[in-house]
């Protein structure tokens, strides 16, 4: 089974939401998220993907050293490569970065958490495609 790895700094929203949304579209392919610096999944990001009838359970923010590497063929990284922790060596890379929600005004915190989602919703389907 393919496997894609999501990378952001803290793993707290934009790599669990790509985690979900891809575990949603498509059951058949293993997906994880990682982080240099690994928190807790953030209520917004949670919220979200509810919204679109996502699972968020069980979502939870990984170190790099917890996804055994071995069946990962693609590696998406979404944010800046200076915030990111070591890419592994020898798997295709797609670099997406996208604005980080968690830095939104309170006033438009929710807006930012859903644009993300929709820019994920618009994305993975085009990475999936690439591993047939």
């Amino acid at each position: 089974m393919p496997g894609i790895l999501f990378m952001c700094p803290d793993s707290a929203g934009r790599g669990p939401m790509a985690e979900a949304i891809t575990r949603h579209l498509a059951p058949h392919v293993e997906a994880w998220s990682v982080a240099r610096y690994p928190g807790h999944v953030r209520r917004g990001a949670r919220a979200a993907l509810r919204e679109e009838g996502i699972d968020a359970n069980g979502l939870r923010a990984r170190g790099v050293f917890e996804v055994d590497l071995q069946d990962v063929v693609l590696v998406v990284t979404l944010a800046e490569l200076h915030e990111l922790p070591p890419l592994p060596t020898g798997i295709r890379h797609v670099h997406h970065p996208l604005p980080d929600p968690d830095s939104a005004p309170d006033s438009e915190s929710d807006e930012a958490w859903c644009d993300a989602r929709d820019a994920l919703l618009r994305l993975i389907p085009r990475l999936l495609r690439t591993l047939n």
